[in-house]
């Protein structure tokens, strides 16, 4: 019965199969998709981070023969290290050799060990256009060239002659290429300029020469920081010759500006996607009885192929030549400094130190 009503069944459907108007089945086409476009890479971003006026010698010498090379650094170092590249001035010559310029006020030699601190605390640049680093000579310079790159950091804003002393340090972090260069306007005598075969410093007098090594380096490098030693000592507002100048060093391609010489913090301009901080005062200095003099801090930005992607000051005292983080009240009374010296250019400091931009004309 079972074998008769399966033969049945099998002879109804070969019936209807063959039925006029019969369509035979056909398999669905495949499915295709339409891939979609590729998402474009991020955008890749480096931290920088920035101190002030770094001095290894004088009076801080004996403590740091007493407390060791890395005493300056123990509480700058753990932000510092957190950088991609952290940039100073090195407010000093280091060497073993030269005599003190008799015509100076001033000067500042330190011992060569000490830059291990520095190195070891994170640096990457030191700057050394500035209005010490001659104070023991031209020998004391090429010999401060020499210790800055056998302590495995990188020396800015002077050289063994003017196309050294003008050239930048390069990087490339994560894919990002970075131009970092140095020049000063604070130059104690015209003999202490790097020349065609004379060893000395970048000198920032005349704008044409600064602003072509900037666009120069623009087209080599995604990212161009530049370290100026200008202004007035113990100033709040920049001279307006600098503030010109740093105007057109935005325009022609730097993306961060960072001056030293006041000994004190100035103001902050965003500028576009630039930014702008016209003095960070002391950093490693030996300790005066004038607060603002002590008051200082670590500036750190985030920075991207298309500028400046976001910045914070990490407020800091000055203790026995060592910075360290600032007590609340010191901390308010320099974001509070900071804030009504960037309003000028409407740029804010918030109660947490980021630094952003208000809305209103240049």
């Amino acid at each position: 019965m079972r074998l008769r009503t399966t033969a049945l069944l099998l002879l109804l459907f070969l019936a209807w199969g063959c039925a006029p108007g019969a369509v035979p089945s056909e398999p669905a086409p495949a499915a295709t998709e339409t891939p979609l476009p590729a998402a474009p890479p991020p955008d890749p971003e480096i931290r920088l981070a920035f101190v002030g006026d770094i001095l290894l010698g004088g009076e801080l010498d004996g403590i740091i023969q007493y407390r060791g090379v890395d005493y300056p650094w123990v509480h700058a170092a753990p932000i510092l290290r957190q950088a991609d590249l952290a940039i100073g001035n090195l407010e000093t010559a280091v060497s073993r050799r030269g005599t003190p310029s008799p015509d100076k006020q001033f000067t500042f030699r330190s011992r060569p060990e000490t830059l291990a601190g520095a190195a070891r605390a994170g640096m990457d640049v030191l700057s050394l256009a500035n209005n010490h680093a001659l104070d023991y000579g031209r020998d004391a310079l090429l010999d401060t060239i020499a210790n800055v790159r056998a302590a495995g950091m990188h020396p800015v804003g002077a050289g063994k002659d003017l196309a050294e002393a003008f050239s930048p340090a390069l990087f490339e972090v994560r894919g990002l290429k970075v131009a970092v260069l140095g020049f000063t306007r604070v130059i104690p005598f015209a003999t202490w300029v790097a020349g065609q075969k004379q060893p000395g410093l970048a000198a920032g007098w005349e704008p044409e020469p600064v602003l072509a090594a900037v666009t120069d380096a623009s087209t080599r490098a995604d990212v161009v920081v530049v370290l100026f030693h200008w202004g007035e000592e113990v100033k709040d507002i920049p001279r307006a010759s600098d503030m010109e100048l740093a105007r057109q060093l935005i325009d022609a391609g730097a993306t961060v500006i960072v001056g030293h010489h006041p000994h004190v913090l100035q103001g902050i301009d965003l500028r576009g996607s630039g930014l702008i901080a016209y003095s960070l005062g002391n950093f490693i200095f030996t300790s005066v009885s004038r607060p603002l003099n002590q008051e200082t801090g670590i500036l750190a930005v985030t920075v991207t192929r298309g500028g400046v992607k976001s910045a914070r000051f990490h407020p800091m005292y000055i203790s026995q030549g060592q910075p360290r983080p600032a007590d609340a009240k010191t901390a308010r009374r320099i974001q509070e400094r900071l804030d009504r010296l960037s309003v000028r250019w409407q740029t804010r400091v918030a109660d947490d130190f980021t630094i952003s931009a208000l809305d209103g004309p240049d």
